[in-house]
């Protein structure tokens, strides 16, 4: 399950990939030409309107050529700042606290060209090749967990369940067997690696039945058994390995 959700990577932000930053900055730019805020040194309206007809309570006061009343008038940032507050600030909020990763789910470095980010993670993902490390082991998944992407996965205590996983799945060798392990290894090198001749040790029996001449008597059968060291043999007789 890990391993699959190694490749489970975070989709990224709709308004990063329009480039939606970009175009408010335009926005905010190009907006002091279309708007009343880029008038600084005239009035913004005539005092009183010479075409305005009745003249009443309801007509702008203009109390310098800043901006109208009420107070602080307006500059040729007004808009840039009203745009500012009331979107590019919430949307780089929005965008930082759940997209605060590069691209491609945090696999791809950021584009560095304007307004390109979807072609720029779309070629990066259908460029990349495979990779060896996508292959893990279970040894590999015990020691370290490959959800990093683009934030690691930080999961309590799970070294000790992987550790407890793995003895479950590989119990240690026994003998007898235990819990579906494999009986413990025997070896028997410190039988054979001894002095040639030197016949010390007890034979060991093969499961093996000799009946020499099929029938009763001194001929009669007998369990087989190997001298475990070289140049002895096995005197059924004595039952003891003889050089």
């Amino acid at each position: 399950m890990e391993a699959a959700q190694f490749f489970l990577l975070k989709a990224d932000s709709v308004l990063e990939y329009s480039c939606f930053d970009e175009e408010m900055r335009w926005l905010g730019r190009v907006a002091d030409t279309m708007f009343s805020d880029n008038v600084t040194s005239t009035a913004l309206f005539n005092n009183p309107a010479l075409s305005f007809s009745p003249q009443d309570s309801f007509q702008p006061t203009i109390t310098s050529p800043t901006g109208p009343n009420p107070p602080g008038g307006m500059s040729n940032q007004t808009l840039d700042d009203m745009l500012g507050l009331l979107v590019l600030d919430v949307m780089n909020a929005y965008i930082s606290n759940n997209f605060g990763h590069t691209l491609g789910g945090g696999v791809i470095p950021d584009s560095t060209g304007f307004c390109d980010d979807m072609n720029y993670v779309w070629r990066a993902m259908k460029c990349s090749n495979f990779q060896t490390n996508y292959f893990v082991t279970f040894a590999e998944l015990e020691a370290s967990d490959p959800r990093q992407q683009p934030a690691a996965c930080n999961e309590p205590n799970r070294a000790t369940k992987w550790q407890n996983i793995g003895r479950a799945a590989f119990p240690d060798p026994a003998t007898p067997y235990a819990n579906g392990s494999m009986d413990a290894l025997v070896t028997y090198n410190t039988m054979i690696m001894t002095d040639p001749g030197n016949c010390t040790h007890a034979p060991i029996p093969t499961g093996v039945i000799i009946d020499e001449d099929g029938t009763s008597g001194p001929q009669a059968a007998h369990e087989d058994k190997v001298c475990p060291t070289p140049g002895c043999y096995y005197d059924h007789t004595a039952n003891d390995c003889k050089p």
